[in-house]
């Protein structure tokens, strides 16, 4: 994979880089009508004991993480009766007659994701093989992640981490723009 390179403005979050066996499947769980918590596209998420998508809420280091969010189905609550397709799960959100939405996700573990470092900070190929902390944040308004690595973080061990740098992304200049990255602590 070294010399991985992209031609257009890579998004805050993850994106899937590579599955392993190269096929990535996209799995479905439910998110309870009425969950309390914003998930953008490319946001770390677990699945609770009762089998439910949850927000990675806080700071994602060291926590163990499920997969990474691609979008929800949702059935409008209104007399239409729709079914919608929404790539971010809008905190409070009520589905028609409570009914659970169904939120779509690749699984954390066997994957490497694309992910940008925190705005202002230089990538370096020093940083290949790191351990690396990342830094959350609120989906944008168009249902984006804005969850970010942080260059400059050094944690102690995979405990205290989000990512292992497994490689670096250049753009057409030869820059150094994100990294590709596995989730040490995927479950």
């Amino acid at each position: 994979m070294a010399g991985v390179q992209f031609s257009s403005n890579i998004s805050y979050g993850f994106s899937l880089e590579h599955s392993a066996g190269n096929r990535a499947e996209a799995r479905t769980a439910p998110i309870a009508s009425g969950y309390a918590a914003n998930i953008g596209l490319g946001d770390p998420i677990i699945i609770t004991s009762t089998g439910f998508v949850n927000a990675v809420t806080g700071d994602p280091d060291g926590q163990a993480i499920h997969g990474v969010f691609l979008g929800v189905q949702v059935q409008a609550a209104d007399v239409f009766d729709v079914r919608v397709f929404r790539k971010n799960w809008v905190s409070g959100t009520v589905t028609r007659g409570a009914a659970d939405a169904k939120a779509q996700y690749v699984p954390a573990k066997g994957n490497l994701f694309v992910a940008r470092a925190a705005s202002g900070q230089t990538i370096t190929k020093a940083l290949l093989g790191d351990l690396l902390a990342a830094t959350p944040g609120a989906p944008d308004a168009y249902g984006n992640s804005t969850l970010s690595i942080d260059a400059t973080s050094t944690p102690a061990n995979a405990a205290a981490a989000t990512v292992r740098v497994v490689d670096l992304v250049r753009d057409a200049a030869g820059n150094y723009v994100a990294f590709v990255v596995e989730l040490v602590n995927a479950a």
